[in-house]
């Protein structure tokens, strides 16, 4: 009698959780925009504790690196090793957050001064670069007369908005962003204090981190089967090697390629080294579309000053680019990702629409975790119908029973033989994991 009663509650919360994720299903189909609002507004709330999560995840790698250099030495040659393996979790927090505190100085000081010094020169010769573009355009449509007046009409009047913005309309432009200052204010204030309270964060998950785990995968096990909890536990070894991989990856190949830039910038003695460097460093961070970002409004500044200095920019950064995607890249990300190129222009198109900079910047990386997630599902379902997984053998595919049984198929590829279903993580894996934490 118990055992019928366990069945007909078991089958009573199936339904109530089908009918209530068909209820959310609607709600959310039936108003998509209030539902990307709702989720906008959730990360607003969380987003101190997602900066945390973060600088916890950018720091890790000097905190280990400390650890592994210095306090396990300490820790086994000391007489009280739990005791000085929690001092050497925090000297290897300060070291982390010195190291960081010193790069971002050391960055600040170098290009700050010089972003300022460029900007108010290029600001003091706009007039001396306007007219001699003018006068480059106006030269190049001399066999037009209607275009060259049309050009013509259309740079005096440009000209015209930029003195009046510059002139007349700036003590009103300042009247209006003093009275916008108050909300201004708020927002840096907000913005500071968020900052904070991320780093105390990310403080306090450095110090904690391998209690977070434990209780992370405490909760999987206690909620999921065994199967589907090691599906789950794999799935996170994934995704900390995707987002490791890629984040903290990309943003050491963008300061090297912005540190390259300037140096190449220096030797061709282009104009506006570092403000160009810095716009080049910052939207290589985004695959595939970063450097068109960042180049094309690079090369229109070039060419206001010297269309030929243009072309040899130009020429400079598709080799640059080339060094960096088939040298520099591959060497500091490896095969973090996976993805062929369309699927990464799929990711950053889809993730950059629906959430700006963030979902262009993050796209790639969680998109790679979905196809993994995809794939394994899929490799899973072919292995219960014994069906071979080495993608060769569906080319040519038109009837399923063309396939070859397993047994007799050949020794799969090394892509599909590292394709691991998700549930039977190997030994080696597991053992790996161990050793790494």
């Amino acid at each position: 009698m118990k055992q019928s009663s366990n069945k007909y509650f078991h089958w009573g919360l199936t339904a109530f959780l089908v009918i209530l994720a068909s209820i959310v299903a609607y709600v959310v189909l039936t108003n998509l925009p209030g539902f990307f609002k709702m989720i906008s507004d959730l990360l607003q709330v969380l987003s101190p504790i997602l900066l945390g999560v973060l600088f916890a995840y950018l720091l890790n790698p000097l905190v280990k690196m400390f650890e592994q250099v210095v306090v396990w030495d300490m820790v086994e040659k000391s007489k009280k090793p739990e005791r000085m393996k929690k001092i050497g979790r925090v000297l290897a927090i300060l070291f982390a957050l010195v190291i960081a505190g010193i790069i971002l100085y050391g960055l600040f000081y170098m290009v700050i001064p010089h972003l300022y010094d460029t900007v108010a020169s290029l600001v003091a010769s706009l007039p001396f670069y306007f007219d001699k573009a003018r006068t480059w355009i106006l030269e190049l449509l001399k066999n037009n007369e209607a275009l060259q007046v049309s050009a013509q009409r259309l740079l005096d009047n440009l000209y015209n908005d930029v003195q009046r913005l510059l002139g007349d309309d700036l003590v009103a432009n300042l009247q209006t962003l003093m009275a916008g200052m108050t909300t201004f204010g708020v927002a840096i204030v907000t913005s500071v204090f968020n900052l904070l309270i991320g780093l105390v964060a990310s403080v306090y998950m450095l110090l904690a981190k391998e209690n977070f785990q434990a209780h992370a995968k405490r909760l999987v096990v206690a909620t999921f089967r065994p199967r589907n909890a090691d599906r789950i536990l794999y799935l996170g070894r994934e995704a900390n090697r995707i987002f490791s991989g890629f984040v903290i990856g990309k943003i050491l190949d963008s300061i090297i390629i912005g540190i390259l830039c300037y140096i190449g910038m220096l030797i061709l003695r282009l104009p506006f080294a570092v403000l160009i460097s810095v716009v080049i460093g910052v939207t290589n961070v985004i695959p595939m579309f970063g450097p068109i970002i960042g180049a094309v409004p690079c090369t229109l500044l070039i060419l206001i000053v010297n269309p030929l200095q243009a072309l040899y920019f130009v020429i400079f950064v598709i080799v640059l680019q080339q060094l960096d995607g088939n040298v520099i890249g591959p060497k500091i990300l490896g095969d973090s990702i996976g993805l062929s190129g369309f699927w990464v222009l799929f990711s950053i198109t889809v993730f950059g629409n629906l959430f700006g900079m963030i979902g262009m910047l993050l796209g790639v990386p969680v998109f790679a975790l979905v196809y993994i997630i995809v794939r394994d599902l899929v490799n899973a379902s072919l292995r219960k119908k014994a069906k071979p997984l080495n993608t060769d053998l569906y080319y040519d595919l038109e009837e399923v029973a063309e396939l070859p049984p397993v047994a007799e198929t050949a020794a799969e590829p090394q892509e599909d033989a590292a394709e691991k279903p998700a549930s039977e993580p190997a030994p080696e894996e597991n053992e790996n994991s161990e050793q790494e934490k």
